[in-house]
């Protein structure tokens, strides 16, 4: 979680080319281009989150997007599948 967390932090911080970049050896099909694109709307669109914590709504977007994709045949209560506790000590300890 921790290593998560600072890979945010990172992100926040970087751009769009060096996240490029850093994605780059993972799609080796894609060129440094298309993959500045795609952080360049990812960071538009708001889609990479601050911190590791889950909140309650983007547990209930991302139960509303795998509904839609027919993936969830069944809704979970945020309760009972999300633990934050790690994800909170991470960022609290990087605030150290």
């Amino acid at each position: 979680m921790r290593a998560l967390y600072r890979a945010q932090l990172w992100v926040q911080s970087a751009s769009d080319a060096e996240i490029a970049e850093a994605m780059q050896p993972f799609f080796p099909d894609s060129s440094i281009e298309t993959l500045s694109a795609v952080a360049q709307s990812y960071r538009a669109t708001d889609s990479w989150t601050q911190t590791p914590v889950m909140s309650e709504d983007s547990f209930t977007r991302l139960q509303d997007i795998m509904e839609s994709a027919g993936e969830l045949s069944e809704r979970v209560e945020f309760t009972e599948l999300v633990d934050n506790s790690f994800a909170e000590a991470a960022v609290e300890e990087a605030g150290k």
